[in-house]
């Protein structure tokens, strides 16, 4: 499950600015939208400006939290070598463990955004 979220990770770290700005933009616009604009114009705007806040959003997270090198590579690279402390190995164990929790959870938030993407495009 990390390697998937590994390799989709380093697929978006170069558009990493490029999703901030797009974040940026549509946060903009949203308040933009909110303050000076009529409510036809928020009608057809608004929830595209909150769609693409949310989903430039949940990809930069995504960059920021899988992109290099994954704790297994690194742990395979010293247990090769026979230099693991029990200290260390616990260390690993609760690292995997995190990160398997860690990406359950960036699941279940894609799920959500997907399913409230979907209610609120079909509205």
């Amino acid at each position: 499950m990390t390697k998937f979220f590994n390799v989709l990770a380093n697929i978006f770290f170069p558009l990493r600015y490029l999703l901030v700005l797009i974040c940026f933009i549509s946060l903009f616009s949203i308040v933009y939208l909110l303050i000076f604009s009529s409510i036809k114009t928020q009608e057809l705007y608004l929830t595209t400006c909150l769609l693409v806040s949310l989903w430039g959003l949940l990809l930069f997270v995504l960059c920021h939290s899988y992109h290099g090198d994954l704790s297994d590579r690194n742990a395979s690279k010293l247990s090769a070598k026979g230099n693991l402390g029990w200290f260390r190995r616990l260390k690993l164990k609760l690292v995997k463990m995190f990160l398997w929790v860690y990406s359950l959870l960036f699941i279940i938030l894609i799920a959500i955004s997907m399913h409230f993407s979907f209610k609120i495009l079909t509205l």
